[in-house]
């Protein structure tokens, strides 16, 4: 846009100030709109974020989920999180709306403003045919390209937010590949105290056990008594509440 608007600058300077007139008035808008917008885009970020977390959670323990009969819990977790999200995006787009409207409204008047100028001038006789289409055809090119990057700009607040939250990922300490390898004594597992729950509900309670290397154990139980949770902690997929599990 900038380089449009000193192009017509160089061709006609009367253009060019209404032009630039219009971006002017465009751009205040869109900064008032993005100002309107940032509190409500941190927002939409958490509750994408929580909303991505409860599916995950619900899809990876469904078969814990339906064991221990915690359907009803789990369900209104995710649904709480998808109504979060509903309702702040219902509000993102009434707060953008009226602003849209308005880039919109500002965009065609200056581009028939523009048109009807050059129509004037050519008339009057103080510009030629030849520059009146010219400017007629940039108004377009302008204004067209403008109220279609206002009305994604909208979103730059969201896109800051999870830009930050990227480069604060990256910015963390990475591992150290180079030390030097630790080869353990032995490959005991040993459990101590562990307990687990879902939500309020104890599945694992005061577990220790330990299983020497070489060796086979079989954890026998019944349906629903914690046999998988009790592998996935040791896998480390799960944390146990209490206790703690060596490897």
């Amino acid at each position: 846009s900038d380089l449009i608007i000193f192009m017509l600058f160089l061709f006609d300077w009367r253009i060019g100030l209404i032009a630039a007139a219009g971006v002017l008035i465009f751009f205040g808008v869109n900064s008032v709109m993005q100002n309107a917008g940032k509190k409500d885009s941190e927002q939409k970020v958490v509750c994408d974020t929580e909303l991505v977390n409860q599916i995950m959670e619900y899809l990876q323990g469904i078969s814990e989920v339906k064991s221990y009969n915690l359907l009803g819990k789990q369900a209104k977790r995710l649904n709480d999180a998808n109504e979060a999200c509903e309702k702040i995006n219902t509000k993102m787009e009434m707060l953008f709306v009226p602003y849209h409207f308005l880039q919109s409204v500002i965009t065609k008047i200056t581009g028939a403003v523009i048109v009807a100028g050059s129509a004037y001038f050519y008339i009057n006789g103080t510009m030629s045919a030849v520059y009146a289409i010219g400017m007629t055809i940039s108004a377009f090119m302008l204004y067209s390209s403008l109220e279609c990057a206002g009305n994604y700009s909208s979103l730059l607040h969201v896109v800051s937010v999870c830009v930050d939250k990227a480069n604060a990922i990256l910015e963390l300490d990475t591992m150290d590949i180079d030390g030097k390898e630790i080869q353990p004594e032995n490959y005991d597992i040993r459990l101590s105290n562990v307990s687990f729950s879902y939500d309020k509900r104890k599945i694992i309670d005061d577990v220790s056990l330990s299983i020497p290397q070489k060796t086979t154990t079989a954890i026998v139980g019944s349906s629903g008594s914690g046999k998988t949770t009790m592998l996935k902690m040791m896998l480390g997929f799960y944390e146990p509440v209490y206790g703690e599990i060596l490897l």
